[in-house]
């Protein structure tokens, strides 16, 4: 068996026709070989090449569905040593080079000479643009762009590429037939010094063409500025772009971006290796990892205070508030993020509405619900004034649990759906997650037990593919739906598995709430061995928090009522004496009223 490449015999006459002589003979017979489709390149790529996920990504993209071009690929970095092994397979040393190698280019860069042989002389220049902007070309972004760099007309160009088969067409623009095409134009004109003028004409281009808040394009605007050589002007749609990831739920995206600005900016000053800590703190929030995010922006928001940046140290406070309040230190959140609210009330509007959401979600722990709804309404109301959707979405979402913990169903209910509707706009996998478990404990709350568990496992499968710790609310919903279906067995092992979860999170709260679950669960199974020091130290863990959870109530009431039902009235006392602790300490003035 013999193969060559198509793009290879189209200006190689001499070896074309040999080929075809050799076609003629006797027991000779040609086939063309297709593009693998994706899923037999990505088993190439993860499998035998042993690659790891996110590297197979990247040659899967590179390579275009051509199984030689990601061999060479890989040959290349393992030649030049650019590869280590991971426990999920081989990834790229942290700032090695990925460029092309120069075999690869050599043959694209004599097929574009031979193409260019037969174009007018400022072909060129309308290419490596072209390249500049990408593999997909946008019809209406290329002419804006040419006209920004003052090129004049090339007729016919992208008729004459499609027939040479170096693009196709697409519905409002077309792109370079192969990955490698583009970045041997790219080359071509960073080796002859047009790089930095192009990235600068594109990156004007974009500015121009879209608004601020236009989704998708604040990442390749900074992009082009950075490549154009003008840092300053990059990084301010740069962390816009950060933002987007982080509201679309995108986090190994956002981490990727985070992690570029940090290299790019290191030698600059205190002040972005700070906004890089302050940026970590978030994602961790945003993933679930609250003693992570507590301590790094609690970190930040002693060194932004130490060097007089007000507005970066209120920034941490606000992490820091929100990492504490989800850890159950109540007290130190408030502090946190009152302080932050202060100082976001002079200069920053939006994050005056988040701090304010956040402060919500203290009253809320501590059972103040109607106090939690005057914030989550206010900052609704706040984040909708700013035409901010992520923020109305994360208000609705709150005021839905403050209406369903207190009993007012059907407002609960308006109140996700209005919240799943906006996070949907926004493709924001993490929050469209949080409203399924909303639901799915919505309709625990109705008796609807078989709805409710669909909604949670809908909920868990999203959470566990974006690799979120929030998760364990979802599981949390589905050992009480269990408990609910008497499923005492499956409850126990789930709510066991969540206690020694949160313990080792130091989520104290939150593990007096597994506990609880577990407390009822083997009540059911007519376990009774250590009752009273399970008892104690849920009681304890609730009074170091002050938390007040509807949910610790009803469970801990289960597990009275089952234990008096098998005549351990003793055991009883004890839980339901916990239960009304919390019963007191749940402030039911919540205003019926629905929401809009």
């Amino acid at each position: 068996a013999m193969t060559a490449r198509s793009e290879a015999l189209g200006f190689r006459k001499r070896e074309s026709d040999v080929l075809d002589r050799l076609v003629e003979s006797a027991g000779v017979e040609r086939r063309r070989l297709e593009r693998l489709d994706e899923d037999d390149v990505r088993k190439l790529v993860l499998h035998l090449l042993r690659l790891n996920e996110r590297l197979a990504e990247h040659v899967l993209t590179r390579s275009d569905g051509i199984p030689l071009f990601a061999v060479q690929l890989v040959e290349d970095w393992v030649a030049r040593g650019k590869l280590v092994m991971d426990d999920d397979g081989f990834r790229l040393l942290s700032g090695a080079d990925v460029s092309i190698p120069d075999d690869l280019h050599q043959l694209w860069d004599e097929r574009i000479q031979g193409f260019l042989g037969t174009q007018n002389k400022e072909a060129v220049a309308h290419l490596e643009l072209a390249a500049t902007l990408g593999q997909e070309v946008d019809r209406k972004e290329w002419g804006r762009a040419k006209e920004v760099a003052g090129l004049n007309p090339v007729p016919g160009l992208v008729t004459n590429l499609v027939d040479e088969d170096l693009a196709r067409q697409l519905e409002g623009g077309w792109q370079f037939a192969h990955g490698m095409l583009q970045e041997s134009l790219e080359r071509r004109a960073r080796d002859e010094g047009r790089w930095e003028q192009w990235n600068d004409v594109c990156a004007r281009t974009l500015s121009k063409m879209y608004g601020p808040c236009e989704v998708g394009v604040a990442e390749r605007i900074a992009w082009h500025w950075i490549e154009a050589d003008k840092l300053e002007r990059g990084l301010e749609p740069l962390g816009r772009a950060i933002d987007e990831a982080v509201e679309r739920s995108d986090y190994d995206h956002a981490e990727s971006l985070i992690e570029w600005r940090d290299e790019i900016t290191r030698e600059r000053s205190e002040r972005w290796r700070l906004k890089t800590r302050i940026d970590t703190a978030r994602l961790h929030a945003r993933r679930g990892a609250y003693r992570q995010c507590a301590q790094v922006a609690t970190e930040a928001a002693r060194m932004a205070g130490q060097e007089g940046y007000d507005q970066l140290e209120a920034r941490a406070k606000l992490w820091a508030g929100v990492g504490l309040r989800a850890l159950g230190e109540l007290g130190a959140a408030e502090k946190a993020l009152k302080s932050a609210h202060e100082a976001f009330q002079r200069d920053d509007d939006l994050l005056g509405a988040q701090a304010l959401l956040e402060l919500g979600r203290v009253e809320e722990q501590r059972g103040d619900f109607e106090k939690a709804r005057r914030h989550f309404d206010a900052a609704r109301e706040q984040f909708s004034a700013l035409g901010d959707v992520y923020g109305q979405a994360q208000s609705y979402n709150a005021l839905g649990d403050v209406m369903r913990q207190s009993g007012d169903f059907d407002a609960a209910r308006e109140a996700s759906l209005k919240a799943l509707e906006h996070f949907e706009e926004l493709e924001n996998i993490g929050g469209i997650a949080d409203c399924l478990n909303d639901l799915a404990e919505w309709s625990r709350m109705q008796g609807r037990l078989e709805e409710a568990e669909e909604y949670a496992l809908e909920s868990l499968r999203l959470y566990r593919d974006l690799g979120s710790g929030e998760v364990n609310f979802v599981r949390l919903n589905l050992g009480m739906i269990y408990l609910e279906e008497k499923k005492y067995q499956p409850a126990s092992e789930l709510f066991l598995s969540l206690a020694m979860t949160f313990n080792h999170r130091g989520q104290q709260g939150l593990e007096a709430q597994a506990k609880a679950g577990m407390l009822a669960a083997n009540a059911g199974r007519q376990r009774w061995i250590g009752w009273e020091s399970a008892v104690l130290e849920i009681k304890l863990a609730l009074e170091a928090t002050g938390v007040r959870n509807p949910m610790v109530k009803k469970t801990l009431s289960m597990a009275a009522e089952m234990a008096a039902d098998a005549g351990r009235q003793d055991l009883a006392k004890l839980a339901e004496e916990i239960a009304d602790d919390q019963e007191r300490g749940i402030r039911h003035t919540l205003s019926t009223e629905s929401v809009e």
